[in-house]
């Protein structure tokens, strides 16, 4: 008999030779085990690919990264959910990592504008329906001397393995998200973030549905 959890989560998996790690990343309540659906039963290979090619993307487009100072990469999860009522809501869910540049803006003694590229990968999920999803452009951060929290924005090309789902046509598979939000230091190392982003095609496409999404994260500063 098959079963399958129904929810949203995103589950690194790494091997029992403890050469790797076993992670879960999980956003909502985790429903007990029961009989899947037939979209179910298709959804669940689509979903292990998408995190799959998270994991992949991610991993190599970090690698160059690697050899940069300590403090200027930050890699971390992220997850949330679409601000939609519930039949036409979105879950979200991601890998990023993040590269301060070298540069930076002072305004005051205290008051800083640095900026860094990111770069995500993750899935997009709807009901039975879920979609890679891949982002890459710069965030800036404002920072006020030693003060833990920063207040930061940032735009970034976001492309999509499917456009359209059952409750929403985003037009076509490229697009663009904005967020605003705050990240806090919860150790030198650790960090805490939200944001509200939005995704659109800025008009590219006659249909433009765009989605709100409440982004909650972790971070780690390499």
């Amino acid at each position: 008999m098959s079963h399958c959890f129904i929810g949203s989560s995103l589950i690194i998996v790494f091997a029992e030779d403890d050469s790797t790690l076993l992670a879960l990343f999980q956003f909502g309540a985790r429903t007990p085990p029961t009989r899947c659906s037939s979209h179910q039963e298709r959804a669940r290979p689509l979903r292990c690919w998408n995190v799959y090619l998270a994991l992949v993307f991610v991993m190599i487009c970090s690698g160059g990264a690697l050899g940069q100072s300590p403090s200027d990469l930050t890699a971390g999860v992220r997850g949330g959910f679409s601000s939609s009522d519930h039949q036409k809501s979105f879950k979200q869910v991601e890998l990023f990592s993040a590269w301060d540049l070298p540069i930076s803006w002072q305004f005051s003694s205290n008051l800083t504008l640095v900026p860094r590229i990111e770069l995500s990968g993750g899935y997009l999920i709807n009901s039975h329906e879920d979609s890679f999803i891949a982002t890459l452009g710069p965030v800036f951060s404002l920072r006020y001397g030693s003060f833990p929290v920063a207040l930061e924005s940032g735009i970034r090309g976001t492309g999509l393995s499917r456009s359209r789902f059952e409750t929403r046509d985003f037009g076509i598979p490229f697009q663009f998200t904005t967020h605003i939000g705050l990240e806090g230091k919860l150790t030198p190392r650790l960090t805490l973030e939200y944001r509200l982003q939005h995704m659109s095609n800025l008009g590219f496409s006659s249909s433009n549905a765009g989605l709100n999404t409440h982004m909650f994260g972790l971070g780690y500063r390499f």
